[in-house]
């Protein structure tokens, strides 16, 4: 993953692949396929993920949860 990893990792087996504990920021993750014959497809695709801050994520998150318990108490 691009802003992330050093190099391309090669994904065999269960093909998942994990990324915990990202820090704050913009990367990158290209991917490509390839079919049951081994054979791969050429052009290859990309995700962009963004990262932000946990502490604007943190009070948003309690934001949100405050203004659907309220109506329940009051």
């Amino acid at each position: 993953m691009e802003g992330y990893d050093k190099g391309w990792t090669d994904i065999t087996g269960n093909q998942r692949i994990y990324y915990n504990k990202l820090p704050p920021g913009t990367y990158t993750f290209r991917f490509k396929g390839a079919n049951n014959n081994g054979i791969w497809n050429p052009t290859e695709k990309e995700l962009r993920i963004v990262v932000s801050p946990l502490g604007g994520c943190l009070h948003g998150h309690t934001l949100l949860i405050s203004s659907l318990l309220a109506p329940l108490f009051c």
